[in-house]
């Protein structure tokens, strides 16, 4: 499996169909196709049933792709904690706090975190616990 037939097979799903998700890619159709179907004959499966009315996931291929939408988040975050770690632009940053926490001691930490990562994105969610963890896990 490549990293660029994953990606087709999310775009399809959130596309709807693989002339959409070409656009979107900035591919040719064909060339969508041809990473879908080496995907299909890696995995050893129809992942797609392609027919007149457009094109409906296979339980194989509803299997992978919450797996695939797993591995890019989770590669996508890898890439964050990466850029974050080298100090460069782009590294983004959500925080979930309590109001204890954002009274007592924000002040002072947000300080010197921008004093390490001046171009950092940084996202807070304030709130009691049972809301602010929920939040940052949508967050990030």
């Amino acid at each position: 499996m490549k990293d660029h037939q994953l990606k087709a097979l999310i775009q399809v799903a959130e596309s709807g169909s693989i002339r959409a998700a070409a656009r979107t890619m900035n591919l040719s159709q064909s060339a969508l196709t041809k990473a879908l179907r080496e995907l299909e004959d890696d995995v050893g499966a129809e992942l797609l049933m392609r027919s007149y009315k457009g094109i409906e996931f296979t339980s194989a291929g509803n299997a992978l792709l919450v797996r695939a939408r797993l591995a890019h988040a989770t590669l996508e975050k890898a890439r964050d904690e990466i850029r974050l770690l080298r100090g460069g632009a782009g590294a983004r940053i959500s925080i979930a706090l309590t109001p204890l926490v954002a009274a007592t001691i924000l002040l002072p930490v947000l300080t010197e975190f921008r004093s390490i990562q001046p171009d950092a994105a940084l996202s807070l969610e304030e709130g009691l616990l049972t809301h602010a963890i929920p939040a940052s896990w949508k967050a990030g």
